[in-house]
């Protein structure tokens, strides 16, 4: 798995340190998920839970990745690609209402904790997040039923 380099934050730290992130968590998601299930990971961020994920849906399954980052979703693509995984549908969105969002962009060059976005980090363009932060990045919004109907899922 391929992590951002000036990564601070908790899932780096421990996929560099212990080889995983968040063992119990997803140990007790593989307990509910059965084979051929449709999941869909909200904020799917570099992958970590997507692998696991994927690999617990098995090939008659699907996994449906929403994440909004620009640099995010790149990693995310890449270690779906890399680890060969044919049953994970990728969106660059935001999970909401549809429409447009809007996001501060990552900084990959400094040191920081990437994966601590949350969702009062987006906003529309006149909100407060928007005007306290200045630049911002047009992330498209889309509802978790149309994302599911464009991946096949009925």
């Amino acid at each position: 798995m391929t992590f951002f380099t000036n990564d601070t934050g908790a899932v780096s730290r421990s996929l560099q340190t212990y080889g995983e992130w968040a063992e119990n968590e997803l140990g007790f998601a593989k307990a509910l998920m059965k084979g051929g299930a449709t999941v869909v990971d909200v904020g799917a961020y570099i992958g970590t839970h997507t692998l696991s994920f994927a690999h617990f849906a098995g090939p008659e399954g699907q996994v449906i990745a929403i994440e909004p980052q620009d640099e995010s979703f790149m990693l995310l693509k890449k270690n779906i690609l890399e680890n060969r995984l044919t049953n994970v549908h990728l969106e660059h969105a935001a999970a909401g209402v549809g429409g447009a969002f809007y996001a501060n962009p990552l900084r990959i060059a400094a040191k920081k904790s990437f994966g601590s976005a949350t969702v009062r980090d987006f906003g529309m363009p006149d909100s407060p997040a928007s005007r306290e932060s200045g630049e911002m990045i047009s992330v498209r919004g889309l509802t978790i039923v149309s994302s599911a109907m464009r991946s096949g899922c009925t």
